[in-house]
């Protein structure tokens, strides 16, 4: 309060009113400041009064103290917050009974090892015996693993599990290890209530080779310079890592057990129990490029794509790419960690916050404020000629003004703290010309406050300027090919009518998808046929935009076997060869802004805009080799078919737009093979749009023209308005119908 400026000039208007040496002013306002001071005092002691009231309400009703309260620094997030713990965990340093690694969490590690990413999926990374793998590899730390396992006989792999962690952070080395052991000694079930579940401490931990060891539950162990504590959660084999402003790392000692070996078949051997560790991670300011076994599910583009529903235990791998030659080496394919010195140079980072009610490892500390009231200065501000009772009342008002100023001061702080979730979204303004909302700012909601950076369910705000209604929705930035205007698979197309059909087309072919009087785009198909099938399965690989003068491709590149970190996109613009570098929303455009291409990914995920004409989100993917299975494709084994999956968005499209899936948005169009009951209605006109070039404006049914005044020719274009139904994967795009 002392330092608020609206405070100061309170305090100064008022010693002014007191304190002028008019003495006219003075005997004109004396009856006044005498009403005004006493007036002011009564509503101070009332004021007083009420919040003793207030505060004793609130501990009786709250049954004081039950749970601590916690203050945030003014460097975090919730500045200045005082946050209440839960009831059922009460305390930042006293725990519940649980504290422990929660195996089902993001972040966690447990059992052969089966790991929970940041992204919530589950996968396993199996690694191989006696052998060590990075799990998180950041430019201001690293967490490598050690992994123990035996293999039985006839079996292709090792059994693996997590033995010991080595953290490497700023200039230092940690390590945590769980002990060999023949046998688990166990105790009691009361005893383990208190004690833990074993008898016998298994860790054993190391800090710049120097080895230390601590018991008891609740003991805790620091640093010299605070960067690193381990606090036991009970007297053995639990403990939680706190390495400072980096991660969190709750740890669970724990034998294969007999019930374990029965049910997974382990076939243990006698002389070895396989003590490991079960750990989870919490991590607070991790980089964008995050890597690691489980690292890298951090990563704001990343997508997991093993763990698919149906497959009962997904494999990661990268073993190659995360091997290291020592438990606190530094060194790997994909390693990105660096000294402290070089934190200072990384850019924007990933924040994962998180609310720690157990333990805390970042917990902020409860600081008691003091506020000190100085009366001004003036010799003149109250003297002699007033009475006791006057300076009473008047240092009373004076008071009782700082508690009012103090008030309005706290409502304004809680006022402002209540703003940033609406100014922390984007606003657009809709400045074409020839839209419906021209002009207006549309705002976009909070649950996707951007335009570019997605939110955590990857959806973007999308401002529809054609919209009747001038709003913002949400939608993800890649294609929903079960949406108007798709064409996936094997190419399984939706029209504009909303219903599904399949154009086959045939290998190496072009085809025009759509052909309107001012743009064009057609598609190359690539497949195979397999022996005795009467017509090819056919992919698009490719596809070719013509409009105004120019001409664009956008092409899927050929692979024997699909890497995820390989870019297979390839674009040329005019004749010329176009790069994109690689990176979530890097962009380009043309010199004249008619075109545009942003990756919505690192790699192999873009959306092309051309100007008031078609936006198209692409997305380019193998046939899997489940998808060989279920839809018996016989794919050999020198090519897995990379295709694309895209997503159309039509602007202005002419009445008599044609094209495989153009002429689906015709007013008139109905679509006569995709009838209720059909399992598979496939289009024909092949011949009809059949063209002899990806860049070719003609075919059978072709109606582009480069030329102005042809477009200027046509009639009204038609509006295909959206309706937001669903608010489903990519906005739950439909179509209004009107007659």
């Amino acid at each position: 309060l002392p330092s608020s400026p609206l405070f100061h000039t309170s305090i100064t208007l008022i010693a002014i009113l007191f304190s002028s040496n008019n003495l006219q002013t003075r005997s004109c306002y004396q009856q006044f400041r005498m009403k005004f001071a006493t007036t002011a005092g009564i509503s101070a002691i009332l004021m007083v009064a009420a919040a003793a009231l207030q505060l004793a309400a609130m501990v009786s009703a709250a049954d004081y103290p039950k749970a601590e309260t916690v203050w945030c620094a003014k460097t975090s997030r919730c500045s200045d917050a005082y946050v209440d713990c839960p009831a059922e965990c009460a305390s930042t340093t006293t725990p519940n009974a649980k504290g422990k690694p929660n195996c089902d969490a993001p972040g966690s590690a447990c059992y052969d090892p089966r790991f929970v990413g940041g992204d919530g999926r589950v996968f396993y990374f199996h690694g191989k015996t006696n052998e060590v793998f990075t799990l998180v590899s950041d430019p201001n730390f690293q967490i490598n693993g050690r992994f123990i396992g035996h293999r039985p006989a006839g079996r292709p792999r090792d059994f693996t599990w997590i033995q010991s962690l080595g953290v490497l952070f700023n200039t230092h080395k940690f390590t945590l290890e769980a002990t060999k052991a023949a046998t688990w000694d166990s105790i009691g079930p009361r005893r383990a209530a208190v004690h833990g579940p074993g008898a016998v401490e298994r860790l054993l931990y190391v800090h710049d080779k120097d080895s230390f060891l601590h018991s008891c539950s609740l003991s805790s162990w620091y640093s010299q310079d605070k960067d690193i504590k381990v606090e036991r959660v009970s007297s053995k084999n639990s403990v939680i890592i706190s390495i400072r402003d980096k991660a969190e790392i709750l740890v669970n000692v724990v034998p294969v057990t007999k019930e374990d070996d029965r049910v997974h078949k382990y076939n243990v051997p006698q002389h070895d129990c396989f003590v490991h560790l079960e750990v989870q991670f919490r991590f607070y300011k991790l980089s964008p490029r995050v890597e690691g076994v489980l690292g890298r599910t951090y990563q704001p583009d990343f997508e997991n794509t093993v763990a698919r529903p149906g497959v009962a235990m997904p494999v990661m791998g990268g073993e190659d790419k995360y091997r290291t030659s020592d438990l606190v080496s530094a060194e790997c394919g994909a390693c990105i960690f660096s000294e402290a010195e070089d934190l200072k140079k990384q850019g924007n980072v990933v924040d994962f916050p998180t609310l720690d009610c157990t333990r805390g490892a970042a917990a902020g500390s409860i600081t008691d404020l003091s506020f000190f009231l100085q009366a001004p200065s003036s010799p003149d501000f109250v003297t002699s000629k007033y009475p006791a009772a006057m300076k009473f009342v008047v240092t009373t008002g004076v008071i009782a003004m700082a508690m009012v100023v103090s008030a309005l001061h706290l409502t304004v702080i809680n006022v402002s703290a209540a703003i940033p979730s609406y100014w922390k979204t984007e606003v657009v303004l809709c400045n074409e010309t020839s839209s419906r909302c021209m002009g207006a700012h549309i705002g976009c909601p909070e649950e996707c406050p951007s335009t570019r950076r997605p939110n955590a369910e990857g959806k973007i705000c999308h401002v529809e300027c054609d919209h009747p209604i001038c709003n913002a929705g949400c939608r993800t930035r890649k294609p929903n090919c079960d949406a108007p205007g798709s064409a996936c698979y094997d190419p399984r197309f939706v029209g504009g009518d909303g219903r599904v059909f399949y154009f086959h087309g045939k290998s190496n072919e072009v085809f025009t998808l759509v052909s309107d009087p001012n743009f064009q785009i057609n598609g190359r198909f690539i497949g195979h046929r397999p022996v005795a099938r009467p017509r090819d399965f056919t992919w698009i690989q490719s596809l070719g935009i013509l409009f105004d003068t120019h001409k664009f491709t956008l092409e899927a590149t050929k692979a024997t076997i699909w890497d995820n970190e390989v870019d297979h996109l390839k674009f040329t613009y005019d004749g010329q060869d176009l790069s994109v570098e690689e990176g979530s929303l890097s962009a380009w455009s043309s010199q004249d802004k008619d075109i545009a291409v942003e990756r919505v990914s690192s790699r192999n995920n873009v959306i092309v805009t051309i100007k008031n004409k078609a936006e198209i989100l692409v997305s380019v993917v193998p046939v899997t080799k489940e998808d060989d299975r279920v839809h018996k494709y016989q794919i050999p084994e020198h090519d897995c078919f990379v295709h694309l999956e895209v997503q159309f968005r039509f602007f202005h499209l002419s009445p008599n737009v044609e094209g495989v899936l153009g002429k689906t948005y015709q007013p008139d169009f109905e679509n006569a093979v995709a009838k209720p009951g059909k399992a598979m209605p496939v289009m024909g006109g092949e011949d009809k749009y059949r063209t002899s070039d990806l860049l070719s404006a003609e075919c059978g049914a072709c109606i582009f023209s480069n030329a102005e005044e042809q477009s200027s020719k046509q009639g009204m274009g038609i509006y295909f308005p959206t309706l937001d139904c669903t608010r489903g994967a990519a906005a739950g795009y439909g179509i209004v119908c009107r007659k």
